[in-house]
């Protein structure tokens, strides 16, 4: 109990540290959540006013709980030019910027942000992390906020999503938050469309009843890949893609790349694709980290609690991913303690 409290300490120690100006304000007060209670999980949000208390107090049934809001990219930019990430050093992919960082760094265990095309996904995906995006999660209250407009022109209405570091907390973080009670294991029934690099890097998907489709490359149209994944989900139950390494040796922002050819090759050299349209398709959508940095597969279904049940089923039997660096690195509180006068401990 001693070691664990220490940990929910520490994490709050780093919150108000904020090494990264990816903390908007950090509540220390979470930490009496833990009293006499089961073991919590703390939460850091996207500051919009999308993400409502009814949220946050569906997930407190799984004992989630609010410690930070978080900073994110200005006017919903799809790259952050005010946050770096953590491991390139290069501008954070946005929005969602400061929910990705904050859940990478171990200050918090589950993150909420608002995806309106990529938003959630592409951070998440950004840092090895695990994302899910769905219409369904506080569909009711979504409805009374108007219909948003990406820098391309496309409408879209914003959808509430989770990253983490584990996809367990995800799971759990869905089944608060859509009554989902049910996780069915028999994935036999699934009709897939898997990308070739997909299938090609990751056995598990050779599934009886996948079939290998030519995806749009990274260089189509927004517009072309809406029209691609929409006519793909009457066709399937799920679409699965390989995308990233995301705005490692690009930026995926249209705000630099619609000026000219050369920007929008910039642009495109970012990997995103399916994870910029899946909500805008009216999709609920989940990435998983694979191998290599930034890197992993999106998988999209029709926005219904029997498809979000298979898409968890299938995830859950891809592997894990797996790299204890980050943790040894940039979630060791003593990383961000100057060895200092009275300081003896070796840092």
């Amino acid at each position: 109990m001693e070691e664990y409290l220490i940990g929910l300490a520490e994490k709050t120690f780093l919150a108000l540290l904020n090494p990264y100006g990816s903390v908007e304000k950090a509540f220390p007060l979470a930490l009496r959540n833990a009293a006499g209670k089961k073991p919590i999980r703390y939460v850091g949000i996207k500051n919009r006013v999308q993400i409502t208390a009814g949220l946050l107090k569906s997930l407190e049934k799984k004992n989630f709980y609010l410690h930070t809001l978080d900073r994110q990219s200005f006017g919903g930019r799809a790259v952050d030019i005010r946050l770096q990430n953590p491991v390139t050093g290069r501008f954070m992919t946005g929005s969602s910027s400061g929910t990705a960082i904050n859940v990478f760094l171990g200050i918090n265990d589950l993150g909420i942000g608002t995806d309106g095309g990529g938003s959630v996904l592409a951070p998440a995906l950004s840092l090895n992390l695990y994302g899910f995006i769905s219409r369904l999660i506080s569909e009711e209250e979504l409805k009374a906020f108007p219909q948003g407009k990406s820098t391309d022109g496309i409408l879209f209405q914003s959808a509430v999503g989770f990253m983490a570091r584990e996809l367990t907390v995800i799971r759990e973080a869905a089944e608060a938050s859509l009554s989902i009670d049910a996780w069915p294991k028999d994935t036999s029934s699934i009709r897939i469309c898997v990308q070739k690099e997909a299938w090609e890097e990751c056995t598990e998907l050779h599934h009886d009843k996948a079939e290998v489709c030519a995806f749009p490359t990274f260089e189509a149209s927004r517009p072309e890949q809406l029209a691609f994944l929409k006519e793909k989900l009457k066709q399937f139950d799920m679409v699965i893609g390989q995308e990233g390494p995301i705005d490692v040796y690009g930026f995926g922002d249209t705000v630099l790349g619609h000026f000219d050819e050369n920007t929008g090759k910039l642009q495109a050299q970012a990997c995103k694709g399916l994870i910029k349209v899946a909500n805008m398709a009216d999709a609920t959508a989940m990435v998983i980290p694979g191998a290599g940095f930034a890197r992993g597969y999106v998988l999209i279904v029709k926005s219904e609690i029997e498809a979000i049940q298979k898409l968890f089923a299938l995830a859950a039997q891809l592997p894990p991913f797996q790299d204890e660096l980050p943790q040894r690195y940039f979630r060791d509180l003593r990383k961000y303690i100057p060895n200092e006068f009275g300081h003896t401990e070796d840092v």
